[in-house]
Order: structure tokens, then sequence, then C-alpha cells
């Protein structure tokens, strides 16, 4: 995490004042490596913390609070971005630099939690042999497989919508380009509210429950913005950004549950990596097809390749999300006895 943050502040701030291209090129690969050291070892860090603490059983609740503070502060951000770039454009990009530095400075102060299991090493494992016991682990629990393929194709459409096709989505239907700040803000705030409720709607609905709908949703949003084509469709890219933050803390619950202290920061990498290797396939892809067919042919076919794979998911991992709903039903009953007794 120390050396995550100190890359991505000297990227940010490098990428800000660099006179060349080739200087622009390497702070962006600072800032790059920096997101991948800082990826699943944030996580990691959270979730041991949270379970040395002796708040274990309260994960799932607090990681929806922590996950709702990002969607929230990026929301405020666009905001005061936007004023500091009519004061001078530099401004945003410095102040974001001298953020991530106080992010260092936090950083440095924590404590990694203890762990038996690093205790008892003798010797640190090589990368190799932590790989390769990653994906061991894959091979050996289905249940983390299929939390690690849900949330590297789930999550998808709504990143697609919120970060390729909001803004010419939004000029189409005639907002105007100061409106699209509005926009993002809005489904930004809608993720955020997601993310604080999950743990109380997959309180009332189940986790099977949960994992089976937001698929249903998701798509349904897509057709519907594909076919209806006027600004108020334009409430579904929230109704999207919405259930992909409940179902997120479910997922990565389940996963820090499945993994070792060993290998938990890896495996969680491995899930961020995949996902990105899933987007970076699909943005060309989707881009190519909304350039020649229009944005619902877009949607349409990310509905298509999402209602495949996640059928395919749900019918070889169906067994885990009806563990999952059956572990949520056993909670509520342990629950009553205590109210009874």
């Amino acid at each position: 995490m120390t050396i995550g943050a100190s890359l991505m502040a000297a990227g940010l701030i490098g990428w800000t004042f660099a006179p060349t291209l080739l200087l622009t090129i390497i702070a962006y690969v600072a800032m790059g490596v920096g997101m991948t050291f800082l990826s699943g070892a944030e996580d990691a860090f959270f979730y041991e913390t949270v379970r040395a603490s002796g708040r274990g059983d309260d994960y799932p609740r607090l990681l929806g609070c922590v996950s709702a503070t990002f969607p929230g502060a990026l929301a405020l951000g666009s905001v005061a971005s936007g004023f500091l770039a009519a004061i001078n454009l530099i401004l945003p990009f410095v102040l974001s630099g001298l953020l991530l530095l106080a992010a260092l400075g936090i950083v440095l102060t924590f404590t990694e939690p203890p762990s038996a299991q690093r205790s008892h090493e003798q010797a640190r494992p090589s990368l190799r042999a932590v790989l390769q016991q990653s994906l061991a682990v894959m091979r050996a629990r289905p249940t983390l497989r299929f939390s690690m393929v849900y949330l590297a194709v789930v999550p998808l459409a709504s990143f697609m919508i919120e970060s390729v096709f909001v803004q010419p989505q939004a000029l189409a239907l005639g907002v105007p380009l100061a409106g699209i700040g509005v926009i993002v803000m809005a489904v930004q705030f809608t993720a955020m509210a997601g993310s604080a409720w999950s743990a109380r709607l997959t309180a009332r609905l189940g986790e099977g429950r949960t994992l089976y709908t937001a698929p249903i949703v998701i798509c349904s949003s897509l057709l519907l913005l594909a076919a209806l084509q006027v600004m108020p469709a334009l409430l579904l890219i929230g109704v999207m950004g919405f259930v992909t933050a409940v179902v997120r803390p479910i997922l990565v619950s389940r996963m820090q549950d499945a993994l070792s202290d060993d290998s938990r920061a890896t495996m969680l990498s491995m899930q961020s990596l995949t996902f990105t290797v899933v987007t970076a396939l699909s943005q060309p892809t989707l881009g190519a097809v909304a350039d020649n067919f229009g944005l619902p042919a877009a949607y349409i076919a990310l509905v298509g390749v999402l209602s495949v794979v996640m059928m395919v998911v749900f019918w070889k991992g169906r067994r885990h999300v009806r563990q999952a709903g059956e572990t949520m039903c056993a909670s509520r009953l342990e629950a009553l006895e205590v109210i009874v007794e």
C-alpha cells in the first residue's frame, strides 16, 4: 500500500507537469503500477483489520459503508474539479496529487494486523509459489471461482455505461455538456446508496435471491435504455449502478472468508486483473458496434453476452448460490431462536 500510494502520487504530479510525451507515458506507467500495488492489498488489509478487532461478523456491513465512500467522494470531486478547473485547469490535478500524498502519510501510520499464518512461516514464499497456490485454491474451491467470475462479468455493464457510453448517450438525447457532470454525479450517489444499503437488502432478500436478481435487473435496464432512447431512460443508468453496488460486498465478503492470509491480497488482485482484462476486450468491441450500428445495438450486444455468460455461470455454480441463500436463512433462524430464548 505504501508503494502503491507513492507511485500514484508521483505519477499524477509528474503527469501534471510532464513537458514531453515520453515523461507523460512514464507518469501513466507509474500510476498504473501504483494502482496494481493498491489493488487487493487494501481490501485484504481492511478485512484482516476488522477480523483482528473482533468484528469479523460485521464485515459485510462495514464493507458496504467503505464501498459507499468511493462513489460519494467521486461525485463530490467531480463537482469540485469543475469549479477548480474554471479558475485554472491545472488546479484539480495538483490538488489530487496533494491528496494522494496525504493518503501516503496515512498509510505510513498503519500497522499490519498480526496473523498466525505469517508468524509461523520461516520464509516468504516466492511469487511463483503464491500464484501456483492461488490457482490451486481456485480449482479446489468452486465457490471462490464463482465469485471471481461473477465480479468480473456482472459489473461490466454498469462500468461500460458509466465510463464509455454515458457521454455520447446523454448528448444523443439532447443533454448539454454541463448536464453530463450532473448525470455522472447522480449515478455515483446511487452507487453510494447501493453500497450503504447492501447489508440491509441482503438481509431482507437473502444472498442467493440477490445474486440471481441482479443480472436480470441490469440486463432489463440495458434493454429498456436501448428501446426507449428518451431522457427519463437515463435513470436506468443509476439503477444499474445501484444494483452493481449492492452485490459487490456480498461476493467480496465470500471471497475474503474463503482465502487464507498468505494468498488473500494476491487472489483479490487476480480478481481485479480478471475484470480489467474483460473490460479491455469489451471496450473496443462494443465501441466498434456503437460506431457502426448505434448505441442501442451496443447495449443489446452487451445484454446478449452477459445473458449467455451468466446462464453458464449460474448453471455451473447454482449449488453455491443456493448455499448462500441457505446460509442466510440459517442465520435468520439462529437470530430468531436467540430472541425467543
